[in-house]
């Protein structure tokens, strides 16, 4: 066993000290208070306390907006290239299509560029997303943009 220092919560292992992680109970690595970082990020804990376990409707929302990555919750961020890429060719084909009525050419090409930009995000998304409801939301816009290339296509 390691001598504590009942100053603070900090482990003195061979004369330094470490702060942060030390052993629980149970001997697993924990933080000050006896959390691991899996129990600090869902609630749950396996010492014993009058805290009741989160409902199901929390541990769902918990496994579909919690980020992967750092444990916080996340809908939506900052736009990254590919979708800023198709929202400046949403804006630029809205002014085309508005403004300048022999632009035809330019128009399709502006919408081909925002095409393929979001089929980019959503493949980013569908692959890299930091949580379920991420990629969730590349499958849909994926789906959606996939449906809409084949409805022109066809008819």
């Amino acid at each position: 066993a390691r001598p504590r220092d009942l100053a603070d919560d900090r482990v003195i292992h061979r004369g330094r000290r470490q702060i942060g992680m030390r052993p629980n109970v149970a001997g697993r690595p924990c933080f000050p208070g006896g959390h691991t970082y899996a129990e600090r990020v869902t609630g749950a804990s396996d010492t014993s306390s009058t805290k009741a376990a989160p409902s199901l409707p929390v541990r769902w929302a918990n496994w579909l907006f919690r980020s992967r990555i750092d444990g916080k919750i996340t809908v939506a961020q900052f736009p990254n290239l590919a979708l800023g890429i198709f929202l400046a060719c949403l804006v630029i084909g809205f002014a085309l299509g508005a403004f300048a009525a022999d632009a035809s050419g330019l128009r399709s090409a502006v919408d081909v560029i925002g095409t393929l930009a979001l089929i980019w995000w959503a493949l980013d998304e569908l692959i890299r997303g930091v949580n379920p409801w991420r990629r969730g939301l590349g499958l849909v816009v994926l789906a959606f943009v996939g449906g809409g290339l084949i409805r022109g296509v066809v008819g």
